[in-house]
């Protein structure tokens, strides 16, 4: 024995090295005074059928059973395999992506189908019960204690409610635990999962379990995830059902999850921690052909793999972080990345940015041939989807930088403060013909020229008009040499 790994009301969990063998496990053995009390004969046979149950099963989603039996002073023990990682409510803390979600989910379901075909019921299927290693493709989600939960919550008589409370079925409040309940509380992982907050998670625990008591229809799943899709839910809806039969099976899940959390569209990751433009950008999003993901939390794109998202797309009004530095480092760590920022306004400084598209909003409502652009196929593969067409990152600055400054332009003019104006104009100028854009460029000399001159508003507003579409014109054909 290594060290306590966990103690509860029934029995103490300790991290062990297997004797001549090179593999830890856990040993799980029952507390002495609960085996030595009235209930002792009846506790050592349930536990017994349970080990016999769960001896039946083997499968990758279910934490692997090494031996069980009774200690040399006669308590019921077993060992399972160790499994390192963290549960899946830390996971879960964390912010799985929804691609990790789909696969996490994918397993536990698979794995609550393999214990019911075997006549084993869960009853304690909670984020404190999976365990999960790896991320990405390598995620690898498993459900612990099939074995022990049942001894350990459930009372011999079987007249105990059962189960965590934010995960127990109205059926286990009465004792009466069933396989529909195991999916009840997936329901209720699943809730969590999407929306990132635990089911029912306003009312505390007397409420709770008194809400559930009563049978009451579940809250919508997107009050709480607003980017949920109806599919999503409609499907954790029928799994928080109150009457179980109206539940889906595991494998009635298991197809379900298939069809609906692959998407079929490439996915943009948008984030946003509460600019009031969030809705904009997500109406964009959606008209272009994406599937959206919308997070407050910049790690998400920071810590984003290859390949994860067709998009990341970034507000270039982020509190939490610098929007620009966000830029440059997913553009340094992940060269392939296809990434859009959106704003209002950009000034100069985002010249530093090298391959991201800066979109300016004036643009997305001014812009035809954006807003037009087609959306990508829903059958294109994701690999396709994230390879992104080579970009000049002085045509970007101009899309982003070359409307905040004609707006200078423009307060220049209407102020009459011809320094800023010729100032401007030559920043403009330099910046025009960096990205080849040469008419806008000629057309900025020349409006400095003229404030350098002193030349008359009258002559200097028509010229302005002039620059401001050769600008537009600009930005169409760099976007339309993008398509």
């Amino acid at each position: 024995m290594r060290r306590v790994l966990g103690e509860g009301a029934f029995g103490t969990a300790f991290l062990a090295d297997q004797l001549g063998m090179d593999r830890q496990a856990v040993v799980k053995i029952a507390h002495p005074h609960l085996v030595a009390g009235p209930s002792g004969a009846a506790i050592r046979g349930r536990f017994e059928a349970e080990v016999r149950a769960a001896s039946r099963v083997r499968h990758p989603s279910l934490v692997l059973l090494f031996t069980a039996g009774t200690t040399s002073d006669g308590l019921p023990a077993l060992a399972t395999e160790f499994l390192p990682g963290e549960t899946l409510g830390g996971a879960l803390e964390a912010q799985l992506t929804r691609p990790e979600i789909q696969r996490c989910f994918a397993q536990i379901g698979a794995g609550l189908a393999a214990l019911h075909e075997a006549g084993i019921v869960h009853r304690d299927l909670s984020p404190n019960n999976v365990m999960v290693s790896g991320r990405g493709d390598a995620l690898q989600a498993k459900i612990i204690d099939f074995g022990v939960a049942r001894l350990a919550t459930r009372s011999p008589s079987g007249t105990h409610a059962v189960g965590t409370p934010r995960y127990i079925a109205p059926e286990q409040l009465r004792g009466a635990a069933e396989p529909a309940s195991d999916l009840y509380a997936l329901g209720a992982l699943l809730y969590f999962a999407l929306s990132g907050k635990e089911y029912l998670h306003r009312l505390e625990t007397t409420d709770l379990l008194l809400h559930v008591a009563q049978a009451k229809e579940p809250p919508a799943l997107r009050e709480a995830a607003p980017n949920a899709s109806v599919a999503e839910e409609t499907l954790v809806k029928s799994l928080l059902s109150p009457d179980p039969r109206e539940r889906p099976t595991a494998a009635q899940f298991l197809a379900a999850w298939e069809q609906i959390a692959i998407p079929s569209a490439p996915v943009a990751l948008l984030v946003d921690d509460g600019s009031p433009h969030a809705s904009a950008m997500q109406r964009h999003l959606d008209r272009l052909g994406y599937s959206i993901e919308l997070t407050p939390d910049p790690r998400r794109a920071s810590r984003a793999v290859a390949g994860e998202y067709a998009l990341i797309a970034i507000s270039g009004a982020l509190r939490a972080v610098d929007p620009i530095r966000l830029t440059l480092h997913i553009e340094e760590h992940l060269p392939e990345q296809a990434v859009w920022v959106m704003a209002e306004h950009f000034g100069l400084e985002w010249n530093r940015v090298k391959r991201a598209r800066c979109l300016a909003f004036t643009d997305l409502a001014r812009l035809p041939d954006l807003a037009s652009r087609p959306p990508p196929s829903e059958r294109t593969p994701r690999s396709a989807a994230t390879s992104p067409v080579p970009v000049d990152g002085s045509g970007e600055a101009l899309i982003g930088g070359g409307a905040e400054l004609i707006a200078s332009l423009v307060e220049a003019l209407a102020t009459q403060d011809r320094a800023a104006l010729a100032a401007v104009s030559a920043q403009l100028a330099a910046l025009a013909k960096s990205a080849g854009a040469h008419r806008l460029g000629s057309l900025a000399q020349a409006l400095g020229a003229l404030a350098g001159a002193r030349a008359g508003a009258d002559s200097l507003a028509p010229l302005l008009d002039e620059l401001s579409g050769a600008y537009r014109d600009s930005v169409r054909n760099i976007l339309r040499g993008r398509r």
